[in-house]
């Protein structure tokens, strides 16, 4: 099994997304504006081959009190600079479950959140074969 890894800044419009059978978005879209979180999601969307996917982890605003304690959290951590990030924009899943499956993915979502009060969840996004 082989893997290869780009590292980039994925905001940069002249940064290649390369055709993958995999893309990996592990909670780092909510230290985005908006406006940049949908073209990352876009431009990561359409790099996933047919029959690839595209796994994302982000805390989902609509999960109650989870939402409440990953969104206080964060904060926390920003102000803290334990994060890199200037500030956070978290959004629902729902919402980047849309962006997905209008760039042709096929979406799920898990909780991903296992013994800790967190609202993190797992998309999983599939091109048809």
């Amino acid at each position: 099994l082989s893997a290869t890894f780009e590292v980039a800044d994925m905001i940069d419009p002249d940064t290649a997304y390369p055709d993958a059978d995999c893309v990996l978005l592990v909670d780092v879209i909510h230290y985005l504006p908006l406006d940049d979180q949908d073209r990352v999601l876009e431009r990561a969307a359409a790099a996933v081959r047919p029959g690839g996917k595209l796994l994302l982890r982000e805390a989902d605003t609509e999960r109650g009190w989870r939402s409440t304690v990953t969104l206080a959290e964060e904060k926390l951590f920003t102000l803290l600079r334990f994060n890199r990030g200037a500030e956070v924009t978290f959004r629902s899943a729902r919402s980047i479950v849309e962006r997905l499956e209008a760039a042709g993915l096929r979406c799920h979502v898990e909780p991903a959140w296992g013994g800790t009060p967190f609202s993190n969840v797992l998309i999983v996004a599939e091109r048809p074969a």
